[in-house]
């Protein structure tokens, strides 16, 4: 948890997604507070809930990390319920919405994208992601490409070919939002 939170203030994240409920986290896996108001304090830094609201079954957390006397607010984006192949194209859509909107607003970039293994939801929201702003960009997509670009990186990405089809699935329901 120490590490993670280094992470987010050395790269100077706005966001983190995280593609599963509080409710699968145990406890030694938390890294912010439970409630508003309370504060967590680690190695390097302290965490507290400033704001927390309900957007569809996207839970957003609005965080202040404090280290020595400076204080940066990241929002969170996590689920409030389990994320699986029947509703993953309509969560990766509207995070796709809710953080892009968030990172115009805090005019920063950068993202920590997480789930349970580390691999699974984690490839396809950040491949279905790439590719959303690939079609808006260049009108064209090539799944496959992204797919295999991302595995480059992180092999555990795409492990299936179930995982393949959900990310054509999702690419799909994105882009039927636009006719």
């Amino acid at each position: 948890r120490n590490e993670f939170w280094t992470m987010v203030q050395d790269y100077q994240c706005s966001a983190i997604v995280m593609l599963c409920p509080f409710s699968m986290l145990g406890k030694d896996e938390m890294y912010t507070p439970s409630s508003l108001g309370e504060e967590m304090e680690f190695e390097n830094c302290s965490v507290e809930i400033e704001e927390t609201y309900l957007e569809g079954i996207v839970v957003i957390n609005d965080l202040l990390v404090s280290k020595k006397g400076k204080t940066q607010k990241v929002r969170q984006f996590s689920l409030s319920e389990k994320m699986d192949a029947s509703n993953a194209p309509q969560i990766c859509v509207a995070l796709h919405g809710l953080v892009e909107r968030w990172q115009q607003q805090m005019g920063q970039t950068k993202v920590v994208v997480h789930c349970m293994d580390g691999a699974q939801w984690t490839g396809i929201f950040c491949a279905a992601t790439c590719l959303f702003d690939q079609t808006n960009l260049e009108h064209e997509v090539d799944v496959f490409e992204m797919a295999q670009k991302l595995k480059t990186c992180r092999p555990n990405f795409f492990s299936s070919q179930e995982q393949y089809e959900l990310l054509y699935h999702t690419v799909g329901y994105y882009l039927q939002q636009f006719q």
